[in-house]
């Protein structure tokens, strides 16, 4: 849940123009009263994973028209219980895809590893974007100079 609350500091603490303005992931997770001040929520410290979510869900949600979100069945049944509890529903353009394997944290590939495992597996059209790229794409000309943390490069893909 770390995730909705980054994605919705970015709209309460960084000055605009917001990369995503998103604060329905903050209703679903129901946080604490306090929960801005837990220190993995501290507005400085926590700049450039913030950055890095909000720039990820946007290119994400740049690249297709109708959407689809890969996720453990778990949490992913949660998600939707409480989107139509809440009075959201579940928009028809909103595909939730169950993924039983999971999504484990395996990260420090080069760009060039990322793409021949890709390919190794049967991916097509295989293609690195940098965070490089993420960033000048979502925050060029910022006077607040917020920026994602580094490494966090995306692959994108095809079947």
């Amino acid at each position: 849940m770390r995730t909705a609350h980054w994605r919705a500091m970015h709209v309460q603490v960084d000055p605009p123009p917001h990369v995503l303005e998103d604060e329905i992931g903050l209703r679903l997770a129901t946080p604490d009263a306090d929960w801005r001040r837990r220190p993995d929520m501290d507005p400085y410290a926590t700049r450039g994973f913030r950055a890095a979510i909000v720039a990820r869900a946007r290119f994400i949600e740049n690249l297709f028209a109708a959407q689809a979100e890969v996720d453990q069945p778990g949490p992913q049944a949660w998600k939707r219980h409480r989107l139509v509890e809440l009075g959201y529903g579940i928009p028809d353009w909103l595909h939730l895809v169950p993924q039983a394997s999971g999504t484990p944290f395996i990260s420090f590939y080069t760009p060039s590893e990322m793409l021949a495992l890709a390919r190794e597996v049967g991916l097509k059209s295989v293609r690195h974007v940098s965070g490089n790229s993420l960033a000048e794409r979502c925050f060029a000309d910022r006077a607040d100079s917020l920026r994602p943390s580094s490494g966090e490069d995306l692959l994108l893909a095809t079947t």
